[in-house]
């Protein structure tokens, strides 16, 4: 599933020359994600989690624990989860990974505020990021589903692997 989702959401934005035409492709990917893979709930699911807050230095070992904790929730959910990892591969991370923090959080409150987005998954050490925090705080304000998952044994495990 993992695979089909990445797949999916880099048809439409592999092109994309600015964060807005990445959001725009993140949500026609949605949609096509949902006819392709069916669920038998409605709801979609968004995993939120560190990437830059360590430095530079641990973005790829960030994106690997991210990428894990997706897994297992994909695996443990019955709708359709998806994070950061599955739209941004290393070709579209590399053209936009000198955009200032502040139009990140401005892209990523848009995609979360969209309607979109039923679930968001709060996973280890999220309350160290800023945009995780903005993150919570809007998925709050627009009442979705919050999945508090700091403390969850499997995902620290997995914060320890890497």
């Amino acid at each position: 599933m993992s695979s089909l989702i990445k797949n999916v959401f880099n048809s439409y934005t592999e092109n994309a020359r600015t964060l807005d035409e990445v959001k725009l492709g993140i949500f026609r990917a949605l949609d096509r994600i949902d006819c392709i893979e069916p669920k038998p709930n409605i709801r979609r699911g968004y995993v939120s989690g560190i990437l830059t807050t360590d430095g530079r230095d641990m973005i790829e070992t960030n994106f690997l624990r991210l990428e894990s904790y997706t897994a297992f929730i994909r695996e443990t959910s019955d709708f359709n989860i998806f994070s950061l990892t599955d739209i941004f591969n290393k070709k579209l991370m590399l053209k936009f990974i000198c955009v200032p923090q502040e139009e990140w959080r401005l892209f990523w409150r848009a995609v979360i505020e969209n309607g979109y987005i039923t679930d968001i998954f709060m996973t280890p050490r999220w309350r160290e990021s800023t945009g995780a925090i903005d993150e919570h705080m809007i998925a709050h304000k627009i009442k979705l589903k919050v999945h508090d998952m700091e403390n969850s044994e499997h995902l620290l495990d997995l914060l320890r692997k890497y």
